[in-house]
């Protein structure tokens, strides 16, 4: 009985040995560009991401491997709104038209924690070391945003006072706060990149499936001036789109 019991200790401990090879850890972090969808008026926003991710390699083909990864990741997502400011009106006229004049532009962050589930495929190349192809569904939660205001180089006489205004009151607004944006965000995420000596650069795309503009929120063009702009001026059915370039390091 005990030599069985050691016999199966044994096979035990190799087992795991053999499936703790199969397991790597990645972090990884760069740079992020954002904006929404369904918006012309608008411009890239630029943030970075940040995180960590689990490699269970499930089949080795020698020159070919399939891994899954789970992730987490800190994500700057976003858009630079441009519209006008009505000539003595106190409200953000966010139209959808690309014109800068009497331009006032609303910088909008949000800060997600990103949570992808990627298929891997990796594929050996001599000298160079492997490149990769990924592709899987994300899942990401809000966990604050800001609105930096700025002016653009035309204003309207008699605005500037509305303006000013603004700025004071609405710099640094929270979108999730005042529910125009919903903290929920999912999508699809692809990538693609090169591995050597355990270095890791790659780039992907984020796409989101998920309306974001919360059109129901009650907000009042009096006292949220920001957040009525926003629900007036972006359409239902608005979703995150990003890229990212990042640089990682798998233990």
């Amino acid at each position: 009985m005990k030599k069985i019991f050691m016999a199966a200790l044994a096979a035990a401990t190799l087992s795991l040995s053999a499936n703790a090879q199969d397991l790597s850890f990645i972090i990884q972090g760069g740079y992020q560009g954002a904006k929404l969808t369904s918006f012309d008026a608008q411009e890239l926003a630029s943030g970075f991401r940040i995180g960590a991710a689990l490699d269970w390699r499930f089949l080795d083909l020698g020159v070919t491997e399939l891994s899954l990864q789970p992730g987490v990741n800190f994500s700057q997502k976003g858009t630079n709104l441009v519209g006008t400011v009505r000539n003595g009106q106190s409200i953000i006229d966010l139209v959808n038209s690309p014109s800068l004049d009497n331009a006032i532009n609303a910088a909008l962050k949000m800060n997600y924690v990103d949570i992808p589930v990627l298929l891997n495929a990796r594929f050996a190349i001599p000298v160079v070391g492997s490149v990769f192809v990924q592709a899987g569904p994300y899942v990401a939660f809000g966990i604050g945003s800001s609105t930096k205001i700025t002016t653009g180089d035309k204003t309207a006489d008699g605005a500037l006072d509305n303006i000013n205004k603004i700025l004071d009151q609405n710099q640094g607004y929270d979108a999730f706060k005042s529910k125009v944006m919903d903290k929920i965000d999912y999508g699809l995420q692809f990538g693609a990149g090169l591995e050597f000596s355990r270095i890791l650069v790659g780039a992907g795309y984020q796409l989101g499936l998920k309306n974001v503009v919360n059109k129901d929120a009650s907000v009042s063009e009096n006292a949220d001036v920001i957040g009525a702009a926003m629900k007036n001026a972006l359409k239902d059915g608005t979703r995150n789109s990003s890229f990212y370039v990042t640089v990682g390091y798998r233990f």
